[in-house]
């Protein structure tokens, strides 16, 4: 496997909305199917991890000290 390559604050940002977008939404999908009769715990808990480093970069990218000290 190659080595992970360049990215940005708001690729990652939006990498990590959509996965959250896509854990909430399957999960909703396989309760309304009746697959399961609630959405699991750790697909939850997954999702809010993934919204959490959403609101991490939004905070990292209102602080230009702290976006200057990561550009060097």
């Amino acid at each position: 496997m190659n080595p992970p390559g360049k990215t940005t604050l708001t690729r990652m940002q939006r990498t990590a909305l959509l996965e959250a977008e896509r854990l909430e939404i399957g999960e909703d999908g396989r309760v309304a199917a009746g697959m399961i009769s609630a959405p699991r715990v750790e697909i939850v808990d997954r999702r809010d991890d993934f919204a959490g480093i959403v609101r991490l970069i939004d905070k990292i990218m209102s602080d230009s000290t702290l976006l200057e000290r990561l550009s060097k």
